[in-house]
């Protein structure tokens, strides 16, 4: 996000400018998470049903405005087997430990519309869930910088 914001406010030089980026603020610790059908405890997901995880209630001034970027790290910890991850209606694949298409990237960064819980969902087995952050984009540099442009 602080990127993207770089570049709608930001002009590009031939040499190193002296430009402060705003750092967009993690918003994790505004948030409360509750376990489904799992626990979690120390960076350590265990899931004992067919699927579960974590539920993020966001704060009301994130809840239903913009996006939410929710950035993880995971990996399956019991078994070298791939499987699905969904954080909202968002679905995607992982592969086992031991495919020879694995990248070796297990930090995630997934963006899905603000509403007021955050599901992060996953199949029975045992992950390594840690360096949780989330991030609030309402689009307001966009609509500035869209402004601008229009009056300009």
């Amino acid at each position: 996000l602080d990127k993207e914001h770089a570049m709608l406010q930001g002009v590009i030089l031939n040499k190193k400018g002296n430009a402060e980026i705003d750092q967009s603020a993690d918003r994790i610790k505004d948030t409360n998470i509750h376990t489904e059908q799992a626990v979690y405890e120390n960076g350590v997901l265990d899931v004992y049903g067919k699927t579960g995880g974590l539920n993020i209630t966001l704060p009301d001034d994130i809840a239903r405005v913009g996006d939410v970027y929710v950035s993880f790290y995971v990996k399956r910890t019991d078994r070298n087997e791939g499987f699905q991850l969904s954080v909202d209606d968002y679905v995607t694949s992982r592969k086992s430990n031991t495919s020879i298409y694995k990248t070796g990237v297990n930090d995630v960064t997934i963006r899905v519309p603000a509403e007021k819980i955050l599901s992060i969902r996953v199949p029975k087995g045992t992950y390594e869930l840690s360096q949780l952050k989330l991030y609030h984009e309402p689009y307001r540099t966009l609509a500035r910088a869209y402004e601008k442009e229009k009056q300009d």
